[in-house]
């Protein structure tokens, strides 16, 4: 995606596209040409196509949130032009308030690709302990699944001494979820 700006085609989006193109040594390259003057829309546009990118760092997609809900400053605005729901791109940007090593962690080994249910558990542990509890947490919870996880959060309620206890419990199968397809069809899953 292009627009024209003193007679030269300037990228808006695309620029992996682009630069895939220009290794290729293709002299023309198919673009939509966007009749687009302000650079805020630009950035929009810029921001949108990369927050759908599957292999971006959440942290990076939170950045991205972030950015559009400034310019808007409507959580419906965002939602509409992203495509993705409120409650979702608020997890997001929560993700900012979690700590220096939570981020590292978060940084150096997830993609969006590791689910929505790891972006719940990341918001919830930076909105229910402090920055300096994120990381004591995290080697805490550390090895359940992440909805086990997220109940021995929210049942804490921010409470270190309640955490230790409730990941106790975890760990003798308090948590445990049983699923049952039909009558009589149950399975347990630790």
């Amino acid at each position: 995606t292009v627009r024209l700006t003193n007679n030269k085609y300037e990228l808006i989006a695309g620029q992996r596209r682009y630069l895939a193109c220009k290794k290729l040594e293709w002299n023309t390259i198919p673009s939509i040409i966007r009749n687009i003057d302000d650079d805020t829309s630009c950035t929009i546009i810029s921001l949108i196509e990369n927050v759908h990118r599957a292999d971006l760092n959440p942290l990076d997609k939170a950045r991205a949130y972030k950015n559009i809900h400034n310019i808007y400053n409507d959580y419906i605005k965002v939602s509409k032009e992203t495509g993705v729901g409120i409650a979702t791109i608020k997890k997001y940007i929560d993700l900012l308030n979690l700590s220096e090593p939570a981020q590292e962690l978060l940084q150096n080994k997830w993609k969006t690709g590791d689910g929505a249910a790891g972006i719940d558990t990341l918001s919830t542990l930076s909105k229910t302990f402090s920055p300096e509890e994120h990381e004591h947490v995290l080697e805490r919870i550390g090895g359940f699944k992440q909805q086990i996880q997220t109940k021995i959060m929210k049942e804490s309620e921010g409470d270190i001494v309640k955490l230790e206890e409730l990941r106790e419990m975890a760990l003798n199968g308090a948590f445990d979820v049983i699923i049952c397809k039909g009558i009589g069809e149950c399975c347990h899953i630790p």
